[in-house]
């Protein structure tokens, strides 16, 4: 698996995708089909900046625990548990956000 972040903080917080709005009660302006955008404090710019270069810093992938795994998979010692796996994937997918 491999993560690509763009190369821009304000890439980090909108993340290239814009969610459709629409118009809430009381703001005014009536274009239901605009697009919501994201503001970034500086105080939130420079934490996702540190979070943006920790995640560069660190290893995609876990060599030690591929190693393992792999060690274990061939040696015919790697055990699947279904539930286990199911339960990791239901959480996975509630934690994607909905786009509409």
């Amino acid at each position: 698996m491999e993560i690509k972040l763009q190369n821009s903080v304000s890439g980090l917080s909108v993340g290239g995708l814009q969610k459709k709005s629409s118009t809430a009660a009381g703001t005014g302006g009536g274009n239901a089909s605009s697009t919501s955008s994201a503001r970034v404090s500086p105080e939130m710019s420079l934490r996702l900046s540190e979070i943006k270069q920790r995640l560069l810093s660190e290893p995609s992938v876990d060599d030690a625990r591929v190693a393992r795994i792999a060690s274990a998979v061939q040696s015919g010692n790697y055990e699947i548990n279904p539930q286990r796996a199911a339960e990791k994937l239901i959480a996975m997918e509630q934690k994607l956000p909905e786009f509409s």
